[in-house]
């Protein structure tokens, strides 16, 4: 007893007393209430041993929350409606919703892979379209005169070369117009446009490109030794087309981006009066045609900030600045200059396109393409020197 009253003080409240033991004809009457009996005596409470005593330490319970029960007689039954959820049916619940869960990550997953869910490209970009004209301008007479000098010992040659000073627009115009084959610097409008597409929201650099048979291309790169069916990422494809001018890649690009048609539609959009795509790669035949003028107006725009974003313009560039020939317009820079270009070679034009920046900060766009005899390695002498020049010109400007 005396034990029994220091529990009670430090608990702080007189527990009730115990209730009388039923006899056990009573105990089984209420265990078992008949259908007759009224509502009230079918109405029970938790045991009293499971309520817990206030103050008292327990064991930790799970997390599980229940309506309060009102308080209950001894000996009544629990209505249904009243007794607690089993553990199993919140465990399946819990189980049923995991597995959803786990079905919408792998289903957005299989987008970057499935060839069948990629988004559609979209025909109404709101970045580059109606770009205005190139704006030019004053010739730059003495360079042009002393590229000129340059190019007659190449009587069998014919350069096509459009320069454009990126800060004032002053220009250098040697058959900049004409009409020619592309070759590989197609795929520097084609970098452009993926990321146009980027911006867009239409493409990913995570989305997956299936390298299907038809697609495969001879030529420059090293797609074309893998098993059809592999899957390449874009960001993949791109590096491949311009790093190492990979023709496989670039068809791969051009048929994600809905065809040379669709292509060629965003192409004329930006400005570009000829650059257009007849026929995948190699195309040795030259039908892809382009101007200088084309592919150095595109580079203004770009430096300019339209087209894609700023984000996207620093991505390109630098891949751009990852080509790995380098012996055509780099060729004519020291090592204090930045270059982002594209060449372009097939038998009958060897040409090379690009960005420069000098040490002095001062930028200009250039584009040489030089249709030749075939397969003739003056052609590449020819840049090489050109590039030279232009190059003294920026890095010391005459007064």
């Amino acid at each position: 007893m005396a034990q029994a009253a220091a529990q009670q003080g430090q608990v702080g409240q007189v527990l009730p007393p115990a209730p009388t033991p039923l006899p056990r004809r009573e105990r089984s009457a209420l265990a078992s209430p008949s259908p007759q009996a009224p509502a009230t005596a079918r109405k029970a409470s938790r045991p009293r041993h499971l309520h817990a005593v206030p103050d008292r330490p327990s064991r930790p319970q799970p997390a599980v929350f229940l309506p309060p029960q009102p308080p209950q007689a001894p000996g009544e039954a629990v209505a249904p409606h009243q007794r607690p959820v089993h553990r199993w049916v919140i465990y399946t619940s819990r189980w049923v919703i995991s597995l959803v869960g786990i079905a919408v990550l792998v289903g957005t997953a299989m987008v970057g892979i499935n060839p069948s869910s990629r988004p559609p490209v979209l025909e109404n970009s709101p970045l580059g379209q109606s770009l205005p004209a190139l704006k030019l301008g004053e010739g730059m007479g003495e360079l042009s005169d002393r590229l000129a000098a340059i190019a007659t010992p190449f009587s069998d040659l014919e350069p096509a070369v459009f320069i454009l000073d990126l800060d004032s627009h002053d220009f250098v115009n040697l058959n900049g117009t004409e009409t020619i084959a592309a070759a590989s610097t197609i795929k520097l409008p084609l970098l452009i446009a993926a990321f146009e597409e980027i911006d867009a929201g239409g493409l990913t650099l995570q989305e997956g490109l299936v390298m299907e048979r038809e697609l495969i291309a001879t030529g420059s790169g090293t797609m074309q030794y893998d098993t059809p069916g592999r899957i390449y990422s874009v960001g993949e494809v791109l590096e491949k087309m311009i790093i190492i001018s990979d023709n496989t890649a670039t068809n791969m690009l051009i048929h994600r981006l809905g065809g040379a048609e669709m292509v060629n539609q965003r192409f004329a959009r930006w400005g570009l009066t000829t650059t257009a795509i007849a026929n995948d790669l190699p195309d040795l035949a030259g039908t892809n045609v382009t101007t200088p003028l084309d592919l150095v107006h595109l580079l203004a725009q770009i430096h300019q900030g339209e087209i894609v974003s700023l984000a996207s313009r620093d991505r390109l560039l630098s891949i751009l600045q990852r080509v790995e020939r380098r012996e055509l317009l780099p060729q004519g820079l020291d090592d204090r200059a930045v270059i982002a270009h594209k060449t372009g070679d097939i038998g009958t034009m060897l040409g090379d396109v690009g960005m420069v920046e000098t040490p002095t900060g001062k930028r200009y766009a250039i584009a040489t393409l030089i249709r030749r005899p075939h397969n003739d390695d003056r052609a590449r002498l020819l840049i090489q020197n050109l590039s030279r020049t232009t190059y003294d010109h920026f890095l010391n400007p005459q007064p």
